[in-house]
């Protein structure tokens, strides 16, 4: 956790340094205004919707945005955060989605899922904090005059982008696959044959 909190500062840190040199936006008119923003163009990485998950070549991304921020430099810091947990729970249920739909394909009884939950979730989360990592970090500085209250008018929005290989995905199946073969619980021990044959696919189901 100490590394996590390392690399955050230092992200962070580079991300500053870098807004400290992007121009600034005028706009008029009422409604939501852009006024500044970190980069000159918005980046194609950052979804209509704000926050989404997609792959792209050999990478799993996720896109987390948080909004009406008043403090940047906080506001950063704990987008990066959200983006991390989130970005880890996607995983987590998109691997627990892929493990049901396998059972229920090949026609096991599920009875044992929460011990098969469980161990997904231990295997994730050692996977992702190793191989996940944020990869940029973009804001924008609204001005909303509409907004009667003057201390609300001022905020910002951040956008962070975490990737993680989508490789790393078969090594947790594969790891998965084997506790699963030991385990004492017979409906695991027919999923590990299952999925030691199977590869995954992000949009398989």
């Amino acid at each position: 956790m100490r590394l996590k909190a390392i690399r955050l500062y230092l992200i962070s840190f580079l991300f500053f340094i870098t807004a400290a040199v992007s121009g600034c936006v005028t706009m008029s008119g009422a409604g939501p205004q852009v006024i500044e923003k970190s980069k000159e163009t918005r980046p194609a990485w950052v979804l209509d919707d704000g926050r989404g998950s997609r792959d792209e070549g050999g990478k799993l991304l996720f896109i987390k945005e948080q909004s009406h921020l008043k403090d940047l430099p906080l506001g950063v810091k704990d987008t990066q955060f959200q983006a991390l947990i989130d970005s880890r729970e996607f995983l987590r249920n998109k691997i627990v989605d892929h493990i049901t739909t396998v059972s229920a394909d090949s026609g096991i009884s599920l009875t044992n899922k929460k011990q098969m939950t469980t161990a997904v979730a231990k295997a994730v989360r050692s996977s992702h904090n190793s191989f996940a990592r944020i990869q940029d970090i973009y804001y924008e500085k609204i001005v909303d005059q509409s907004v009667e209250d003057k201390l609300e008018r001022e905020y910002y929005t951040v956008f962070v982008k975490v990737e993680y290989p989508k490789a790393q995905i078969n090594m947790i199946l594969r790891k998965l696959s084997s506790k699963f073969s030991r385990s004492k619980f017979p409906d695991l021990g027919e999923i590990a044959v299952r999925l030691s044959k199977l590869e995954w696919k992000l949009y398989s189901h």
